[in-house]
């Protein structure tokens, strides 16, 4: 008898079975690439680098989860690269955000930006989106990265945050920032690299995705 389907009345379940068949409808459109988990051990790192980013994808998306610095109240920056290394220089990169925090009921956004810098500040340590070091304290984030190779545009990324820093859980650290920034020139981006304004990085994970167009 052909069996087309799983069934309790014909198939044994403690059972073992080959399957020759094709999983459709299964593809979320993210393909997993690499991720990097410090844990809380007593172990720093200065930076977390991501290399060997291919041509396979023109997008990423970036998961950045639960990232603990060792200094009090810092940004999270970010820089891109190709083949010739990590891109650094003084006027390589804009970006600007806005966010609030919401730790009250008011609405006091602010507001952040610079037309030539030496990374992409994600969050800063002089606006209200700053990652504490206490206990709960930190950050997360979602970043959409386009490397620009389909349409001939240079780098460009967006990104939302939430933080907790200045205060703790009941301070005015409590925060959101929403953004975007681009590497100004056009490279084959094939590595990134994210790191907090000042000391290392204590705990935490980021992780990189391809996104699929079929």
């Amino acid at each position: 008898m052909s069996v087309t389907k799983a069934n309790a009345d014909v198939l044994d379940l403690t059972d073992a079975y080959a399957f020759s068949g094709t999983v459709t409808g299964t593809n979320s459109g993210l393909v997993f690439i690499a991720t990097t988990n410090l844990a809380s051990s007593g172990t720093a790192a200065s930076s977390f680098d991501f290399t060997g980013l291919t041509a396979d994808y023109d997008s990423f998306m970036i998961r950045v989860v639960d990232l603990h610095p060792a200094t009090d109240n810092v940004g999270l920056y970010m820089r891109m690269g190709d083949s010739g290394g990590m891109d650094s220089a003084a006027s390589d990169y804009s970006w600007g955000f806005e966010g609030d925090n919401f730790n009250d009921t008011s609405h006091d956004e602010q507001a952040a930006c610079d037309n030539a810098d030496a990374q992409i500040e994600i969050s800063s340590s002089s606006f209200a989106g700053s990652a504490g070091n206490a206990t709960g304290e930190g950050v997360c984030a979602t970043i959409y990265m386009n490397t620009g190779r389909n349409n001939d545009m240079a780098p460009t990324v967006t990104f939302h945050l939430v933080s907790i820093g200045d205060g703790g859980l009941a301070g005015a650290g409590n925060a959101y920032t929403v953004g975007a920034g681009a590497r100004l020139a056009e490279i084959d981006v094939d590595r990134v690299s994210f790191f907090f304004g000042s000391g290392n990085i204590v705990s935490g994970r980021i992780s990189i995705y391809g996104l699929s167009n079929s």
